[in-house]
C-alpha cells in the first residue's frame, strides 16, 4: 500500500472513531514522519533499537518532541 493510501485510509478509520480534527492531524503527522523515517532507512523490521533512532530523529532533526508519535 503506497503512503498516500495508508495516510487516507487512517484518516477515514480515525474519523469515524469520531476522533477530533486536531488528534487525527496529530495521529497522521507522526504516521507521516513514521513512514518517511521508515522508508529512508530501507529496513524491513521495526525494532527497539529503530524506534530509538526515530524518536532521536524527531527530537533532534525535527524539533518535535518523540511523545507526539
Amino acid at each position: 500500500m503506497n503512503k498516500a493510501k495508508l495516510l487516507s485510509k487512517n484518516e477515514h478509520r480515525l474519523t469515524l472513531k469520531n476522533y477530533s480534527d486536531s488528534t487525527i492531524r496529530s495521529y497522521l503527522y507522526g504516521l507521516q514522519i513514521f513512514l518517511s523515517y521508515l522508508s529512508d532507512q530501507n529496513i524491513k523490521e521495526v525494532s527497539p533499537k529503530f524506534l530509538q533512532k526515530l524518536f532521536y530523529h524527531c527530537k533532534k532533526e525535527l524539533n518535535d518532541s518523540y511523545s507526539m508519535m
